[in-house]
């Protein structure tokens, strides 16, 4: 059962994964720019 339980820590850490990833921090919302009532988004290059 033990094992069981460790198996589950490294999906944890996966899900958690994208707000330390740097290309997910490279994303900048600039909200609606352009007027079409959608947020708009720049990718960095990180």
């Amino acid at each position: 059962v033990a094992d069981e339980g460790d198996d589950v820590i490294p999906i944890v850490t996966i899900l958690d994964g994208p707000e330390d990833d740097p290309f997910a921090q490279s994303v900048t919302n600039l909200g609606d720019v352009d007027g079409d009532g959608v947020d708009d988004l720049v990718v960095g290059s990180g």
